[in-house]
Order: C-alpha cells, then structure tokens, then sequence
C-alpha cells in the first residue's frame, strides 16, 4: 500500500456516514449566489456545498492558473511534506477535514487539488522562499513576494458605533465563483456535547469556508486578514484556523481556542460580540498569539502585517500605504466613516479599496461588509461601500436571520 493510499483510508475513518435530509436554496437576484444546508455530519455538509455550487468551483479550479503551474508541480515534488500537513490537520480537525473530502465528493474534484488550494499560503511560502527545512519542517524563507490574498479591517467603539468593517481583497479569478452560504448543523464539540451552530460565511471556491467573514447564531461575527511570515511549520493551516473561528460562541472562545495550537503560518481575526458590543483583532504566528481589545472611544486598523507582534514578516507595501492612508483620514466614529475609510482610494497606486491595478496587481476588493453590533446587522455591498453606502446589496438582520 502507498504512503498516499493510507493516507487517504486514513482520512475516511473520520467520515461517519448516515442519511440525513439536506436542503439548498439558490438565489439568483444578489450578485453572490447564497445556499442553504441542514445536517449534522461534516461530511455531508461538506459535500452539499460542493454539490450546490459545483460548477462555479469546477470553473474556478479549471481556470486558476497556480493550481497547475505551481501547486500541483509542488505536490508531485514534495509529497512527504504534504503528508505531514494533512496528517497534522487530519488529527486536530477531523470534522473539518470531513468538510473538505465532502466538498471534493460533491465537485468530483481530486482530494488533493481541493488540499491544495486550502494550502496554498503556506505552499507559497515554501515556493518563494530560500528554505531550510529540518525533520519538523520549519521553513525560514528570505525573499520578498505578493501574496494571493488581502483584506482590511477598520474597528470602532464609539458612542454612536460599535463594530468593525471589512474589506475582502483577493484575486479577481473569484468573483464570480465565491458565494454564500447559511449552515444549520449540530456536532459534538469537544467536550463531547451537541452544539447547534447556525451560521452564514463568504466562501472562497474550492477550499474549506471561513476564510473572510461571516457570523453565527452565538451572536458571534468573525473577518480575517492575511499576513505573509517568513517562518512557517508543520502544523494547523491557516485557513483550518479561520474555519474555526465560525465555531466560536464568546471572544474568550476564539481565544482559547487559537492559544492552543500549532499554526502553520499566520494571520489575523477581528471578532465581534454581539452581546458584550466587543471586538477585538486577535494576531496568530507561529510564535502564538496577541490580543487587541478595541476600549471605549477608540479605534484600529489592521491590514495584511503584523502591528503588534515581533515576528519576522514579509514587507508588504500595500499594507504600508494602507495603514499610512487610513492614519491620515479623519478617525471614524461612525458605520459610515468605516464605509468611507474602507472605500476610499485616494492614493492610485495603493488604494485602500483595490482594482489590481499596477502596481497592487492581483488584488481587487471582492466585497465588503460592515458589522453593526449596535443594531445587529450586516451589510453587504459589492461596489464601493462608501458611494454606495445607502445601497447594499443585502443586508442581514442578526436578530433573526438564524431564527427556525
């Protein structure tokens, strides 16, 4: 038997196979699609979502070029590696994992295509990087490269406000193949409990969801940003870690919950209580992590580096200008002001809300979403927040969008 025959046996064991109904509801009035699935098992939810929206990943993975100029070739070369990584994933997230064979199930896409798109920043760390791997496969990479992904993140704790907006920056391939979903799923978690977890997130095509926004029917609302380290190792993936933020029910939660880790790269999580009217931008390496609580009168940005952390990380000029261009506008107290800062693009070279246009090339601003944790709402816009500030194009009510 082969090392990637075991591997793959290895990783059905998780799958706990049981007939259960599952539902989906397409909508085509909103520029994203948006799905609709109920169950319990992982696997079965994982393989509604590819099933659903199958033909935008199979148009997506057909179309997206480093899958095959980059990953695949990486795969083909480093399959020891890459077995390290599923087995480490594997272990601490089995029902993710499920997910993940569910979503290759329902695409009739390869397992290992759909592992490697989830992969995909840490196997670009390796690639553009100088490495020197040792038996626990530590990379230190030393030359400097655009990642595949954005996002910025503006936090306020006003009188007027409370809440945070959110920029998802990432390339222009997925537009028009990422979409919605609304989950409605009972696990155990690990106690051994049953939860009932509700949620909606913005799904990324062909890899596991959580990896931008999204919130759940624990008054929870999560976003993520991107950061590029030049240290990685085997361990949990960053978007395995941006999945668990849906599964969070408290900020102490979320907290707990990526203390207790190994992470392969890093990133950031702004998290939104809907009950305490708290955020807070939570930076994960592989150092561990640091906590931002947004006080009262105050406000932050956070982009795709690190602000807080003293751990080596790729320059990013994006970022850099971003930073430099939200500091000089006026400090926002208001949704609106958010809008305005998170759509704003002042400086054409390096806007705020991006085009990928030269020279931030590869990166566009996908959609943006404003979290109101006063009035329990958030709302969605596919152009630029602030002029179309009036006009989302949904809006959903966290009162009652999880209600049976």
């Amino acid at each position: 038997m082969t090392n990637q025959n075991f591997i793959t046996i290895f990783l059905i064991l998780f799958i706990f196979i049981c007939q259960e109904s599952c539902s989906s509801t397409p909508s085509s009035e909103n520029p994203f699609p948006e799905f609709h699935i109920k169950g319990s098992n992982p696997y079965y939810i994982g393989k509604q979502v590819g099933e659903n929206a199958r033909d935008m990943i199979r148009e997506f993975v057909s179309e997206y070029k480093p899958l095959k100029d980059k990953l695949i070739p990486w795969y083909n070369k480093n399959q020891d590696l890459y077995n390290k990584f599923l087995v480490a994933n594997t272990d601490y997230f089995p029902n993710y994992m499920s997910e993940l064979v569910g979503l290759s199930d329902g695409t009739d896409i390869p397992f290992y295509q759909i592992m490697l798109l989830t992969m995909e920043a840490e196997i670009n760390l390796i690639i553009r990087g100088e490495t020197n791997e040792n038996e626990n496969g530590v990379a230190d990479n030393n030359k400097n490269f655009v990642g595949y992904k954005g996002c910025s993140d503006v936090h306020v704790n006003s009188d007027e406000f409370i809440g945070f907006g959110h920029n998802e920056d990432g390339n222009p391939y997925v537009k028009n193949t990422s979409f919605l979903i609304y989950v409605d799923q009972t696990f155990k978690k690990s106690g051994g409990e049953d939860t009932t977890f509700k949620y909606f997130t913005y799904v990324y095509p062909g890899v596991i969801w959580g990896v931008a926004f999204g919130c759940n029917n624990h008054k929870i609302c999560y976003s993520c940003n991107e950061i590029f380290p030049k240290k990685i190792q085997v361990g949990q993936l960053k978007l395995f870690l941006q999945r668990s933020m849906i599964d969070v029910t408290s900020i102490e939660d979320a907290i707990e919950v990526l203390q207790n880790v190994t992470a392969a790269s890093a990133f950031s999580a702004n998290i939104g209580d809907l009950v305490k009217k708290e955020t807070v931008n939570i930076e994960v390496s592989t150092e561990g992590i640091n906590v931002k609580r947004i006080e009262p009168n105050e406000h932050y940005f956070h982009f795709n580096m690190f602000r807080r952390m003293d751990v080596a990380q790729f320059d990013d000029t994006s970022s850099i200008e971003r930073l430099k261009r939200a500091d000089a506008m006026t400090p926002p107290t208001s949704m609106k002001q958010i809008a305005q800062i998170l759509g704003d693009h002042t400086n054409t070279d390096w806007p705020i809300y991006r085009n990928a246009n030269p020279p931030d090339v590869g990166m566009e601003t996908l959609t943006t979403a404003l979290m109101d944790l006063n009035n329990e709402k958030c709302s969605m816009y596919s152009g630029n927040p602030y002029t179309d500030f009036d006009n989302p194009w949904k809006v959903i009510d966290l009162k009652t969008v999880f209600d049976d």
